[in-house]
C-alpha cells in the first residue's frame, strides 16, 4: 500500500526530549562563595542556594580564619575552576568575611586590594555576621564593641531568645523576613555617619548585595 501522503510528518515532544542530551542543557551564572566561617555563614547560603533552586551556586568554607586568607583561598577556586563538569569556570567569586576590631588594620585593608584588584566581589559584616541576622527583627545602627556584644542583641526577646550560633533553625527563623532584611541592611549601610570615611562602617554588612544577585538569578 502506498504511503498516505496526506499525514504530516513531525517528531512529537517526546521524541525531542529523547534526542536532547543533559550535556546540552547549559547551567545559569555561576557563582563561587568562599566563606570565612566553619559553620554559620556556610549553613545560611546552602539553605538560600537550596530555597532558590540554584545549582550553578557553588559555597566553600575557608579553614583561615584571616580576611587574607580568605581571599587567597578564592583565588586559588577561581584559578582552578569548578570540579563539576558542566561549570568550566566561574562567572563571580565572593568573599565573605567579618571585621570585628580589624575594619582599620593594614592587613584587612590589603586583603580588600587584593580582592579588589583580582576582581572578587566582597559581602564583608562589621562586626560579625550576625548583623544581617538582627536586621531582619531590629532596625539599629548603633556600633557594637565585638562580636559576642552582638551575639547578645540578637538573644533580645524580639528576635533570636535562643540563638545559637550553628543553629540550622536560622535560616527559616529569618527568611520569612528577608525583604524588611534587605532594605534595612542597604539603606543603614549608605546612610551610615561614617560612610564616606569608611567603607564598611560599624555596623553594615553588604551581605544584601550577594544576596539581592542571587535571588534576581532565581527569577
Amino acid at each position: 500500500m502506498p504511503k498516505d501522503k496526506r499525514l504530516p510528518n513531525y517528531r512529537t515532544r517526546s521524541d525531542e526530549a529523547l534526542g536532547r542530551t543533559s550535556s546540552q542543557r547549559k547551567p545559569g551564572k555561576s557563582i563561587l562563595i568562599v566563606c570565612e566561617g566553619e559553620k554559620t555563614e556556610p549553613r545560611y547560603f546552602l539553605a538560600l542556594k537550596k530555597e532558590l533552586k540554584l545549582i550553578s551556586v557553588e559555597v566553600e568554607k575557608c579553614k583561615g580564619g584571616a580576611a587574607i586568607s580568605i581571599v587567597e583561598r578564592a583565588l586559588y577556586l577561581q584559578n582552578k575552576g569548578s570540579s563539576r563538569k558542566d561549570i568550566s569556570e566561574f562567572d563571580e567569586v565572593w568573599c565573605m568575611f567579618d571585621t570585628e576590631h580589624l575594619a582599620n588594620t593594614k592587613p584587612f585593608k590589603d586583603a580588600i586590594d587584593k580582592a579588589e584588584k583580582n576582581k572578587l566581589s566582597l559581602a564583608i559584616s562589621n562586626p560579625a555576621f550576625e548583623y544581617w541576622y538582627l536586621l531582619h527583627f531590629r532596625e539599629t545602627n548603633k556600633p557594637f564593641a565585638d562580636a559576642s556584644e552582638l551575639e547578645n542583641e540578637l538573644k533580645g526577646s524580639d528576635c533570636i531568645p535562643n540563638y545559637k550560633k550553628n543553629s540550622h533553625e536560622i535560616f527559616n527563623l529569618t527568611y520569612k523576613h528577608i525583604e524588611i532584611a534587605l532594605e534595612r541592611a542597604e539603606r543603614l549601610h549608605i546612610t551610615h555617619p561614617d560612610y564616606l570615611t569608611e567603607r564598611f562602617p560599624n555596623p553594615c554588612t553588604t551581605v544584601y548585595e550577594l544576596i539581592k544577585k542571587l535571588r534576581e538569578m532565581s527569577r
